[in-house]
């Protein structure tokens, strides 16, 4: 009795050690048929938002924000258009300042003018390339655009890139300055500009804002 009691022991004890072993088996066959592990899946999540954000930045309009000023109400409609479009001031520097006396001034454009000069830039933008959307401003002189910005622009290869015209008046508006930016950068496209008188440009924040959101320049 003791044999055939000890017999059928043995015999569950081999049946449950089968029974373990096929489970082993089967959790071993479903980890290697299922790749995709938490580990696996939480690195494809990271590489997927990287290359998200990666396209974010490709899709992304960089801005440069150019101007001459010489009595600063151009500068004021500049860093404006910087504040509300987080573009990059760059102020175009004469190598020989303009004179503050209005009268000198005005002396100084007219010989210029006559000589279809390129009055000298002091400085320079470091990588042009890397910007997309180029706001070029100045005040109108003479109704066109004085002739250091004329330098400035044919300092670059503007090719393909969108320009932006800004200016500031004594109630001229833009003047003849659109065609003469039209000539020298042939080969960009020129989205409608903004004007404004020089002693009203703190006033101009909100007209500002709206001809912005009407160029579509972030779409």
């Amino acid at each position: 009795m003791k044999r055939i009691v000890t017999g059928v022991f043995i015999l569950f004890l081999v049946g449950l050690c089968t029974a373990c072993g096929n489970n082993v088996l089967q959790n071993s066959k479903t980890d290697s048929e299922n790749p995709q592990s938490d580990t696996q899946i939480e690195a494809d999540e990271a590489a997927s938002n990287e290359e998200s954000e990666a396209q974010e930045i490709v899709e992304k309009k960089e801005f440069l924000i150019a101007y001459f000023s010489r009595t600063g109400n151009t500068k004021e409609l500049a860093e404006e258009i910087s504040s509300q479009t987080g573009g990059e001031l760059f102020e175009i520097v004469p190598t020989e300042p303009y004179p503050a006396d209005y009268d000198e001034t005005v002396e100084r454009f007219r010989r210029e003018r006559d000589e279809n000069a390129r009055p000298t830039i002091a400085n320079s933008v470091k990588d042009m390339a890397h910007y997309d959307v180029i706001f070029i401003g100045f005040p109108n002189w003479g109704d066109d655009m004085p002739h250091i910005v004329y330098t400035f622009l044919e300092q670059y290869d503007f090719t393909g890139k969108t320009i932006v015209p800004f200016c500031t008046n004594g109630g001229g508006g833009f003047g003849n300055s659109i065609e003469g930016l039209s000539r020298t950068c042939p080969n960009s496209k020129i989205f409608e500009g903004f004007e404004c008188s020089g002693n009203r440009v703190q006033s101009e924040n909100g007209n500002i804002a709206e001809w912005l959101g009407s160029l579509g320049l972030e779409e």
